[in-house]
C-alpha cells in the first residue's frame, strides 16, 4: 500500500518538475519572440500581446508546479502520520488525473489565446482587442464556451476532490501527532 502512495507522490513531483521546465521554456520563448521576431511592431502593441503569454508562464508555474508540489508534500505528511487505505489512494490518483486533464485544457486555451494575440497583432496592429477576441475559436462563441466549460470545472473539481480526500485523512490524525 505504501508503494502505491509513494508512486502517487513521485508522480506529483515529476509532473511538477516537468511543468516547471515547460514554464521556464515558455518564458524563454516569450522573450525570444518579443525580442527578435516581433521587434518591428510598436511597443504598446507588443506589451498587449506579450501579456497573454506572460499569463501562460504564470499559469504553468502555479498550476503545474506549485500546486502539485504542495499536494505531494501534504500527501507525504498524511502518509507518514496516518494510514491511507487503498481506496483513498485510488481516489487520490483519480482526482489528480482530473486535475491534470483540466489544467492541460486551461494551459492549451491560454497558449492558443496568447499566440493568437501575438501573431494577429504582429500582422495587423489596426485591429482592436475585441476583434481579435471575437475571432478566437473560429469565431464561434459556442466552441469557446465548451472549451472553458470543460477545462475550468474539471480542473477545480479535481483539485477540490483531492483536497477533500486529504482533509478526510488529516482529520483522522490524533491530536498528539498534530501538536508535535
Amino acid at each position: 500500500m505504501h508503494e502505491k502512495i509513494n508512486k502517487t507522490i513521485y508522480f506529483l513531483i515529476c509532473f511538477g518538475i516537468v511543468m516547471l521546465i515547460i514554464g521556464i521554456i515558455t518564458s524563454g520563448i516569450q522573450w525570444f519572440i518579443s525580442k527578435w521576431i516581433f521587434s518591428d511592431i510598436p511597443m504598446e502593441v507588443k506589451m498587449i500581446s506579450e501579456r497573454k503569454i506572460q499569463n501562460l508562464s504564470m499559469y504553468i508555474i502555479f498550476i503545474g508546479f506549485v500546486v502539485p508540489i504542495l499536494l505531494a508534500f501534504i500527501t507525504n505528511f498524511a502518509k507518514t502520520n496516518c494510514a491511507i487505505n487503498t481506496g483513498r489512494i485510488k481516489r487520490l490518483r483519480l482526482a489528480f488525473k482530473f486535475y491534470i486533464f483540466g489544467s492541460i485544457g486551461i494551459l492549451l486555451i491560454s497558449l492558443y489565446r496568447g499566440l493568437t494575440f501575438m501573431i494577429v497583432l504582429a500582422k495587423d496592429i489596426s485591429l482592436t482587442l475585441d476583434e481579435i477576441e471575437a475571432s478566437l475559436f473560429f469565431g464561434s462563441q459556442l466552441f469557446r464556451d465548451v472549451c472553458y466549460v470543460v477545462s475550468y470545472p474539471i480542473f477545480i473539481f479535481g483539485l477540490i476532490w483531492y483536497l477533500m480526500i486529504l482533509w478526510d485523512v488529516l482529520s483522522r490524525l490524533p491530536d498528539s501527532k498534530i501538536q508535535k
